[in-house]
């Protein structure tokens, strides 16, 4: 353990320039780790960074290595780990979502619909997802409503297409950054949920730096949506724009810089509103069968506000079910969809309270794995994805979280959902060439300012290990910092004893 501590200083040191170089003492070269960090705190890169890092063994118990473990800082996206883990074992990895389609009123014998349509959702946070398409587009799952509508003999509707997305709250976590939500990260969860609540804007950009661009196409088509074009062409290579706006208002504003002479560069938004364009797009499917609507599609969100939603009786028209809970699960860590662990969030709290809001997620998860054994103080959780700055969160805690998985009904779907060292997801160009690569698993973390790393290495001498690292206000650029956990990681990976 006390050799492994050595390791980590010593990487940080030798990565890091410092005023005045640090060498261990070597009549005592196991010095605490306190009088260690504080000798780091010298380095221009590391004296305003908070740190904490926490490895044990899964068969013995033993702490493998520790600094500041109980210290709860930002995780950003590797909170994931407590949400999925805590969803598979909570509702099961079977599980899955349905969303019906329904009317109300009668219909005549003419094929009239006196009533509407409704979409009801059950909180599918992949309905209509690119990484489903086998699933819900073989057959494509619009058609599969439109039709089981024709199917019932209505040839036209004399009410309107409402989407009924009341299982879960309108709430987006109430401290999410504001320029964080109009953009494609900042998709959050719906009771109804499209394309993973994400559409693209398609820029033509000029040829000379400071030129404007113009949007060429929009996927899907949103009605009503208008898109306040303050985008410039830049020099440089990468997608610096943002996008600002808030949920359920058409109005986006698009800001920043795209490279030059680009005839349809993608950048991606969150949908302001799924569950309305969710009812537009299977009008548009009706119209394809020559099925009228009278009113224009609208949601009980809205009618409520309105107050014009009236309850009543429905019938079933069609289901169609999720994908299972260990496939979401999947995609949620591999690509770490912040949808979808918002979602799976508020599916807790509806299975836990019987409400389908944010807060009531935590306190299910929360208490979850309060009674897992996991010492939950200073564990303070703010949304399921970790795109809040409000979360925060110990090593030892997420540590603790796996130790517990290892031994769960779940671990193996658990497991296989993190990505993969130099193969898979976010870690797929890290630890080439060395003990970690194709055995290390983890599920990072970033953020401005934020790196984390939580997951399971087996080490040269076949021991299973647990680990975590979290650095908040680093100096360091983003890729500095990054290599010098990727350096920490492969220390635990190269242990030989």
């Amino acid at each position: 353990m006390r050799l492994l501590t050595l390791y980590i200083f010593l990487f940080l040191i030798e990565s890091c320039s410092f005023a005045q170089p640090f060498l261990p003492d070597k009549k005592n070269k196991f010095s605490s780790v306190k009088e260690d960090i504080e000798k780091l705190k010298s380095d221009t890169n590391l004296k305003n960074a908070s740190i904490s890092f926490y490895a044990m063994d899964l068969s013995s118990k033993e702490t493998i290595a520790e600094y500041n473990p109980a210290q709860s800082l930002v995780p950003a996206s590797s909170l994931k780990v407590v949400t999925t883990a805590a969803a598979l074992e909570i509702m099961g990895e079977g599980t899955r979502f349905k969303t019906a389609v329904e009317y109300d009123g009668s219909i005549d014998s003419s094929g009239t619909l006196n009533g509407n349509i409704y979409i009801r959702g059950g909180g599918d946070p992949s309905l209509g997802s690119g990484l489903f398409e086998k699933h819900y587009y073989k057959p494509l799952f619009l058609k599969v409503w439109a039709d089981s509508i024709s199917k019932k003999g209505i040839k036209k509707i004399n009410g309107s297409i409402i989407a009924d997305a009341g299982i879960f709250d309108d709430q987006t976590p109430v401290n999410w950054v504001w320029g964080d939500m109009a953009n494609y990260f900042g998709a959050t969860a719906y009771g109804i949920s499209i394309y993973d609540n994400i559409f693209s804007l398609f820029f033509e950009t000029g040829k000379n730096s400071g030129d404007s661009t113009s949007i060429v196409s929009i996927d899907p088509i949103i009605p009503g949506l208008n898109i306040i074009n303050k985008v410039k062409t830049y020099n440089g290579t990468d997608d610096e724009s943002y996008i600002i706006g808030a949920p359920f208002d058409n109005t986006r504003f698009a800001y920043g810089s795209l490279p030059k002479d680009k005839k349809k560069y993608e950048v991606r938004g969150s949908i302001p509103d799924p569950p309305l364009l969710t009812a537009y797009e299977l009008r548009s499917y009706l119209d394809s069968l020559k099925i009228s609507v009278k009113e224009l599609p609208t949601t009980v969100r809205q009618l409520k506000l309105d107050k014009k939603f009236s309850d009543s009786k429905r019938t079933v028209l069609c289901e169609t079910w999720s994908p299972r809970l260990s496939e979401i699960i999947y995609w949620t860590n591999r690509l770490s969809m912040n949808i979808y662990a918002e979602t799976l969030l508020k599916q807790i709290g509806l299975r836990k309270f019987r409400s389908g809001d944010t807060m009531s997620g935590i306190k299910a998860i929360t208490e979850f794995w309060k009674s897992k054994g996991v010492d939950v103080k200073g564990m303070f959780l703010s949304d399921g994805s970790g795109l809040s700055r409000y979360n925060s969160i110990s090593a030892k805690h997420l540590v603790q979280v796996l130790n517990v998985m290892k031994d769960a009904k779940s671990y193996k779907t658990f497991y296989n959902s993190l990505p993969t060292a130099g193969l898979s997801g976010t870690i797929r160009k890290m630890f080439k060439n060395t003990n970690a690569e194709k055995n290390l698993r983890a599920k990072s973390g970033y953020m401005s300012r934020v790196r984390s790393y939580a997951g399971y290495v087996t080490t040269v001498s076949k021991r299973d290990i647990a680990f975590s690292f979290i650095v908040n206000n680093y100096n360091c650029d983003d890729q500095k910092m990054k290599e010098m956990i990727e350096m920490l990681l492969v220390k635990l990976a190269d242990l030989n004893e």
